[in-house]
Formats: C-alpha cells, structure tokens, sequence
C-alpha cells in the first residue's frame, strides 16, 4: 500500500507560472505563450495554458486549456 506522506508536492495550489511567458512578432500580429500549474482535480495537478494574440492594440485569447492526467492514470 502507498504512503501518502510519501506522495510529491503537486504544487498546484500555488498556480506558479511552469514556462517562461514566450513572445513571437509575426508581423501582423504578436504572439504570447505562457502555462501556470493549477489543481485540476481536488489533490490533481494540472497545467494551464494560455495563448494570446495582439493585433494593433487590441489583446485577444486565442486559446486557453487545462491538461490533467485521469485518476486512473495516476493510479496505474
């Protein structure tokens, strides 16, 4: 039987950024990337990513999505 003293900190509480907030100039537009841990699931980390676009002064969320692994992915 597994310990849950044992188990890893999920860090997930803590929503601390997990990838540098990346810039890219497409010349039409610009482009931000970054990802934060969140928890996904009660006791499930997970990972938010954001991905924002700016044309001339305006902002936009082209995407945004959380990734977290099953329960039963977790387990196995």
């Amino acid at each position: 039987m597994t310990d849950p003293k044992q188990f890893l900190d999920t860090l997930s509480y803590r929503q601390r950024p997990t990838y540098r907030l990346a810039y890219r100039n497409f010349h039409r537009f610009e482009d931000l990337v970054t990802a934060q841990s969140v928890e996904a699931l009660p006791g499930t980390a997970g990972m938010r990513r954001y991905e924002v676009v700016r044309v001339g002064s305006n902002y936009f969320v082209l995407q945004q999505g959380t990734y977290a692994p099953s329960a039963a992915f977790i387990a196995g």
